[in-house]
Formats: structure tokens, sequence, C-alpha cells
């Protein structure tokens, strides 16, 4: 069972997953991209990507059915029937216009759909009303790092952002708490390896380059407050470049960390926060951001991890 749509003019030449997504806000984008992969989705009559552009009159195939009456009536659903995994989560904005969205990122939620679910940033943004079409991450945080993520509301943004970051123009920092009493400078370049059946990575003489900068803005009470400074963008850099000189993110169990006390429960995660964004200057449409900056606040957890008097002369302003 399904149903079909013809593509109107509105939508003629945007890619599929956008417009699927717009009729289809319900559907967890997970579901909706496996429905595409599998060939449930169908532009006149072929299987599709869901970066497939499509055109005004072309007849789709959806796997959806609207909702019963009576779920209708029972939840007061007007749209078609999916299953949500979670609750909603509330997003904060930091910037936004026509063609991007920087978002302040809960710790807990995924840049990136996986297969296992569909519940990530974009879907969260277009449930909440905070876009009215799927964003598309131009970078990616791990699933418990907060902090600054830039996402495209248009191919031709997405087209910008993407140079920028292939041309090494997009400086990122981030903030994280570490056990012990970190060097006032530094710099980590040891190659690293992961293990997709772990989901875990190790630094390895057979890995992928990895270069890694740090300053230590304070040290209270055996642990360091941290600023670092990507230069590559591998999986889990920071925590397992951090780790393998001894000092690992607090609350980071995977790579080593045994630091919980006296935050408890604050430090249910590792506490690394993706603190600013640096971008280049730009060509249109987004020359207006130009050699703009975006910072985000430090979450309630990462604050209540440094609440002590001791920090505060550290967080005057942050």
């Amino acid at each position: 069972m399904g149903r079909t749509f013809r593509i109107t003019r509105d939508d003629h030449g945007r890619r599929l997953d956008r417009v699927l997504r717009g009729l289809f806000p319900d559907v967890p984008l997970g579901a909706l991209m496996r429905a595409v992969r599998k060939g449930l989705v169908r532009v006149e009559g072929k299987k599709t990507v869901c970066s497939a552009h499509v055109e005004e009159g072309q007849e789709i195939l959806v796997p959806w059915e609207p909702a019963s009456p009576e779920k209708k009536e029972r939840t007061g659903e007007t749209g078609f029937s999916a299953v949500r995994s979670g609750k909603r989560v509330a997003i904060p904005v930091l910037y936004a216009d026509e063609h991007v969205l920087v978002a302040n990122k809960p710790a807990g939620i995924l840049s990136q759909p996986s297969e296992a679910g569909g519940d990530c940033i974009a879907e969260e943004l277009l449930r909440n009303g905070q876009t009215s079409s799927l964003a598309v991450p131009v970078h990616r945080l791990d699933r418990n790092t907060s902090g600054v993520l830039l996402l495209s509301l248009s191919r031709s943004a997405s087209r910008v952002l993407h140079d920028a970051w292939r041309s090494g123009g997009v400086e990122k920092i981030y903030w994280a708490l570490v056990e012990g009493t970190l060097p006032e400078y530094g710099k980590i370049d040891l190659p690293l390896r992961k293990d997709g059946a772990t989901n875990s990575v190790a630094v390895d003489d057979q890995g992928s380059d990895a270069l890694t900068e740090f300053e230590r803005i304070a040290c209270v009470e055996g642990m360091s407050l941290a600023r670092i400074r990507l230069l590559t963008g591998r999986s889990h850099q920071i925590r397992v470049h951090l780790a393998h000189i001894g000092h690992p993110v607090v609350g980071d169990g995977k790579y080593g960390s045994t630091t919980y006390r006296p935050f408890s429960p604050a430090a249910r995660r590792p506490l690394l926060h993706a603190r600013a964004l640096f971008l280049p200057v730009l060509v249109p449409p987004l020359e207006h951001l130009s050699e703009r900056t975006f910072v985000a606040p430090l979450p309630h957890d990462f604050r209540k991890a440094l609440s002590g008097v001791a920090w505060q002369v550290y967080l005057e302003g942050v």
C-alpha cells in the first residue's frame, strides 16, 4: 500500500529527500532514507536516491499511508502516521537565515541519522518548526558532544560551505575538562584508526593522520580546562589524543576517565563542547557570513562541573 503524488512547480529542482521531509514531517529521517534505499520510494516507477533532484510533473510513489480517522481523533494528528523514537528536544539556535542555521547542539542527539534510528538534529529542528525543510549538517559532532553545529538550508549554501571546509579555511575550537594538570601548551600528532565493529578509536601507525593543538585555560582541583583546536577531523580525535597523553576527558569512561566526583551526575558524558566556529571569506550567497564567528554558551552539565568557587574566575562572561 502507498500513495502517489506529482512534483509541483515549487518543488522543481529540489532534492527528493527535502521534498519528502516537507510533505511527511512525522516520518523519522532514518525511516525515510531506508525507504528510498530499499526502493519503496520510486520516481516515475524507478528506484532512486535521496540526493536525486526532482522535476515538475514527475510521479512519486511513497509507502506511507494517511493516518486512520480513529487515530486522528485519538491523537489529534492530521498528517501521516509515523513512530517517533523519542521525546522532542529543544534545539538552541545561535543564528539562522534563508541559507544556513547555526545550532548549539545538545549532548545526546546525533548530527546525522544512523541505521539504527532516525532521530537527529535535522529531524528535531523540522519537528519543532524551526526549519521549513530538511537542514543538512555541514560537519559532524559526536552524539555526546555539545556545541556549535552548522547546517545548510540550500544547495548553494552547501556548495560554498563544503568548499570552505575542503580549503581548510574553517576553524573549530573546543573546550574540554580533562583529568590531571595538562601542560600549558601542546600539539598531539598521532595517527588514529577506527574499529567500526566496536565504534572505538585508537592510536595506530597504520591509521589516518590526526593533529590536535591544545592550550590549558585553568587547572583546579586536579582537573584542567582546555581550549582545543582541531587541525584534522577524525572520529573521537580529541578524546583519544588527550587520553593517550594521560589526560582523558572527564566523564569519558570509554577512553579511560575515572573521574566522576564531586560533580556526578554532571559527568555522565564526556565533558567536551564545540565552543566556537570561525568562517573564512565566503562567496555568494554566503558573503554576509564572511569571517563570522559563532560561539556556543556552555551547557548546564558542563557549568555544573565547573560550579566550584575556584572555577568562577575563569567563567566570568562565559
